[in-house]
């Protein structure tokens, strides 16, 4: 089952980052902060009392796009479709809100996950240098989201049913402004799925 993450779920939130994660983990008070007070939403895979996975979508106002900032599933829970539930999830979560696009980045070596973000209808839209804490590159992933429309060529239509046009996604590799919000300005890391 997939639920929204509470604050009494975060000691299994931060066991899923010591078994995910190597560096750059959550901290517990990264997450009570994130579940208390910031512009977000934490999905969680339960099943059996246990959670076996999460996905932290990050917005911003009046910004269209939702953004994949950490995802992880515990390793002897991968290969079970919890990852890929979770990013139903996490679409439909998105498309709630009226966003249009759903971003992420992810190591270029993560190949079980980058199979199941282009099964999902990712793409690839640049490749940034130096963005890891080790200094790996990470390939940014967009999928356009909403129903598609046979009858305008293809096109994602809009919540309204209006048919939109294809986004359009600058290639740029700009990190944030100094003096942002410490943790906004994290990069986002994503465990295989």
């Amino acid at each position: 089952m997939i639920r929204a993450a509470c604050v009494s779920d975060i000691p299994a939130l931060r066991r899923i980052e010591d078994d995910s994660f190597a560096a750059d983990r959550l901290t517990r008070r990264n997450f009570h902060h994130l579940l208390t007070k910031g512009k977000v939403s934490c999905l969680v895979h339960e099943e059996g009392g246990q959670i076996g996975g999460y996905a932290l979508l990050l917005f911003r106002a009046r910004v269209p796009i939702a953004r994949l900032y950490s995802f992880a599933v515990l390793p002897r829970e991968r290969g079970n479709g919890i990852g890929r539930a979770l990013l139903d999830a996490c679409e439909r979560e998105a498309l709630g809100r009226n966003l249009t696009r759903l971003r992420l980045e992810v190591r270029p070596d993560n190949e079980a996950a980058l199979r199941m973000y282009r099964a999902a209808g990712f793409h690839e839209i640049e490749t940034v240098a130096d963005y890891y804490e080790d200094h790996a590159d990470a390939l940014r992933m967009e999928k356009a989201l909403g129903a598609v429309n046979p009858g305008k060529g293809g096109a994602p239509v809009t919540r309204a049913g209006r048919a939109r046009s294809p986004a359009k996604s600058p290639l740029t590799s700009r990190r944030r402004l100094p003096g942002r919000d410490a943790l906004e300005a994290r990069k986002p890391r994503l465990a295989s799925p």
